[in-house]
């Protein structure tokens, strides 16, 4: 979720059965590169957690609880699949 003066964003994903330790910063740092190249939430967002969702895909083949960022660096700006945002208000 994203939230600013122009609206509130969410972005819905399927869930992976993996746990990764770093996630929250990778995607912060996503989301923040995003950001401030589109200086829009929404598509930020959407962008942020389909990158984010690719190295978790990534990361769960590996089968490891580390996560796969050079595997899946070719999804940080171009990610083969993009969710959606949605905008709630």
């Amino acid at each position: 979720m994203a939230v600013d003066k122009s609206g509130v964003w969410v972005v819905d994903a399927p869930r992976l059965e993996l746990s990764a330790h770093g996630a929250g910063d990778t995607f912060a740092a996503l989301f923040l590169g995003h950001y401030l190249r589109r200086n829009s939430p929404g598509p930020a967002l959407a962008r942020a957690m389909s990158a984010q969702h690719a190295i978790m895909r990534a990361s769960a083949r590996r089968g490891g609880a580390e996560l796969q960022i050079i595997a899946a660096q070719d999804a940080f700006a171009r990610p083969k699949t993009l969710f959606k945002a949605k905008r709630l208000r």
